[in-house]
């Protein structure tokens, strides 16, 4: 017999892992018109906000209204200045 957790674990880990995201991405929010470019980003499960790291400031945001564009490396590279 299995232990109650064998199942339960693996499947949060799946979770967890869709939850969360280290491809580069442009998030515009748009009730400010702000665009950031991250590789740091979650949405919440029920809320839908956009929770992300500001690479260039290191400042964690919380978007309410976005619009999350996948981009290039090289994108990324250029809109961020990161080496």
């Amino acid at each position: 017999m299995r232990p109650p957790g064998a199942i339960l674990l693996p499947a949060l880990a799946l979770a967890l892992a869709a939850c969360r995201s280290h491809a580069p991405y442009r998030v515009t929010d748009l009730e400010t018109g702000a665009v950031y470019h991250t590789k740091e980003m979650r949405r919440g499960r029920t809320s839908g906000f956009i929770y992300l790291k500001d690479p260039r400031t290191g400042a964690e945001v919380t978007v309410r209204d976005s619009k999350v564009d996948e981009i290039s490396e090289e994108d990324y590279l250029v809109a961020t200045g990161a080496k």
